[in-house]
């Protein structure tokens, strides 16, 4: 089933180059429907993997942000939160994106056990009552 919304939902890409009045706006996606937005422009959980997640390089010198907004009744534009859903399953992109940031910075991805103290252990496992 597609969610549709009444008023009309569109993402706007904004980058920003060296020299601050170097702006350039774009229109990335239109329409009513979250679900066709969130098929197109999965949200992800990843770093790295989301494709509306502001983008930064040379240093931070060039970005471009993502903006999500919903026209009025009256036709003006005001700026919403991200009203993507996870509603696809994982992409292969995501894997491996999720593969490199695992291999890159392993000290993120340990689990410390609470009964042992050691990471990646299976204490919860024979012990029932552990949180």
């Amino acid at each position: 089933m597609v969610e549709t919304v009444t008023q009309l939902i569109r993402v706007i890409a904004t980058t920003t180059g060296f020299v601050s009045p170097n702006v350039e706006s774009r229109l990335q996606w239109q329409g009513t429907s979250i679900d066709e937005l969130s098929r197109a422009f999965p949200p992800s959980e990843i770093f790295g993997a989301d494709p509306l997640e502001q983008k930064e390089i040379e240093d931070g010198f060039i970005i471009t942000r993502y903006t999500f907004e919903r026209q009025q009744p009256n036709g003006e534009w005001e700026e919403i939160d991200d009203p993507r859903r996870r509603i696809t399953p994982m992409t292969a992109f995501e894997r491996a994106i999720d593969e490199e940031n695992r291999r890159l910075y392993p000290g993120d991805y340990i689990t410390w056990c609470g009964v042992c103290g050691e990471d990646d252990c299976i204490c919860d496992e024979y012990v029932p009552d552990y949180p």
